[in-house]
């Protein structure tokens, strides 16, 4: 299978979908989103437009503008601009608002967590209205007297996984390829997959409840910083938490794509032992699925 097969533009984001099931009302939502979305896939930008359909024109348009750090005001301009520019009937979004109303349902949205700027918890369930961490007691907003309003030291991004998950199962090849270590996997003592690994088989003698059914999702997790203006001379980081689904076949384990950003931690410094406090959301995340 090439890769030509799964990287078809936005079909790997909008793909056909699996009907006929019974849902409860969460799945519905999920595929009323579904179907908006792979409406937009196909609604032409203008008419007789051929190149760009209304969310390939976002997509790209709020690329641009993180590339170049434009700002909201600045794209507002632009998209006002080209909604003149182009033959009337044009479904260019009237400001940066709408166009991030589109990209809603694929599921980019992200929660805000305050944590400690020592890394000792997060303000978050029995924490989440104090102003002092509870074990350094280092104070939760910068000392704003002066402006008059509360300034958080450290805000982490967590990016809920659970809505990406179901995704893949609802899209008909994708849910395929969620199987594949079971159904197409040739087991012949070959390292070619995670599942060939003697730790992979351990781990299904451990836990035979998880293992016997295949849907199942196997994660693996990776994480490192980065300078997020590319400037050596700034110390500021964010170290982003990637996660893997092992359940697709080698050729789509490590494409981009099938990457799932689950946390962004803020610099400046590396997290070390103390990232298990931001692991908490997704434990907790996971625990529920």
């Amino acid at each position: 299978m090439s890769d030509g097969d799964h990287m078809d533009g936005l079909d790997a984001l909008v793909g056909d979908r699996i009907r006929g099931e019974p849902r409860n009302a969460t799945e519905d939502e999920e595929v009323r989103h579904f179907d908006k979305l792979e409406e937009d896939a196909k609604r032409e930008l203008y008419p007789s437009c051929t190149d760009y359909s209304i969310l390939k024109f976002v997509i790209e348009m709020l690329n641009v503008k993180v590339m170049t750090n434009l700002s909201n005001k600045g794209l507002d301009m632009m998209l006002e601009l080209l909604t003149k520019v182009l033959p009337k009937g044009n479904l260019v979004p009237r400001s940066t608002y709408e166009a991030n109303k589109i990209l809603r349902d694929l599921g980019m949205s992200y929660e805000h967590i305050d944590a400690c700027k020592n890394d000792c918890v997060l303000f978050w369930k029995e924490n989440k209205n104090l102003d002092k961490c509870p074990m350094c007691e280092a104070p939760r907003y910068k000392d704003t007297r002066a402006q008059g309003k509360k300034i958080l030291h450290k805000v982490l991004r967590y990016f809920l996984l659970t809505p990406r998950l179901r995704r893949l199962y609802m899209a008909g090849q994708r849910a395929k390829d969620m199987r594949w270590y079971i159904d197409k996997r040739v087991d012949d003592g070959i390292m070619r997959h995670p599942a060939d690994s003697e730790e992979w088989k351990e781990f299904d003698l451990q836990h035979p409840d998880f293992s016997f059914e295949p849907c199942n999702v196997r994660l693996g997790l990776a994480t490192d910083g980065f300078n997020p203006f590319g400037n050596m001379h700034n110390n500021y980081s964010m170290w982003p938490v990637i996660l893997i689904s092992y359940n697709q076949p080698p050729w789509l384990v490590m494409k981009e794509p099938y990457f799932m950003l689950s946390l962004l931690i803020p610099g400046p410094h590396q997290s070390g032992n103390e990232i298990d406090i931001y692991l908490k959301l997704l434990v907790d995340e996971l625990k529920e699925l």
